[in-house]
């Protein structure tokens, strides 16, 4: 898009900075998450592993116009898969009180934990993977002795 400025010339405004600005406050958050994935997290009272799902998404989100076909095809395989897990493995145990109406917290399932930890990391690598695969990652260097300006 264009836009004239004071002297009658014309300015073309780039998201590609912003777009970065997102891609890196994303993995800055994932990165948070990873730091331990079943703990809530006070601001918004949700386990850690949900919010990481979240975050995935909405990386894939911003680069989905650059996936070809069978990228985005995969990525859904990804987040099907993951969504299976949650609901056929829970992360924790639970049983129902007949006399409160509610679920009580009994534990940790840490086979279901650890299943569902590394498949949000596997997932999160095959996105990651195509951030670099489309141009969002770090520039390639000619040499790797040398800085990149060089």
């Amino acid at each position: 898009m264009d836009y004239p400025n004071k002297e009658g010339d014309v300015s073309t405004y780039n998201e590609a900075s912003l777009k970065m600005m997102r891609l890196n406050n994303i993995q800055i958050n994932i990165n948070k998450c990873n730091l331990n994935l079943f703990e809530i997290d006070l601001e918004t009272e949700r386990f850690k592993y949900e919010i990481k799902i979240s975050l995935i998404n909405s990386l894939f989100s911003e680069i989905s116009s650059k996936c070809s076909d069978g990228e985005t095809d995969k990525n859904q395989v990804w987040n099907n898969a993951i969504q299976k897990i949650l609901k056929n493995a829970p992360p924790f145990k639970t049983r129902f009180n007949e006399v409160r109406h509610k679920s009580e917290f009994l534990g940790w399932n840490t086979y279901n934990c650890d299943l569902i930890k590394d498949t949000l990391f596997k997932y999160e690598n095959f996105v990651r993977k195509l951030l670099e695969v489309h141009g969002y990652g770090s520039p390639k260097q000619k040499d790797p002795k040398k800085s990149i300006e060089d």
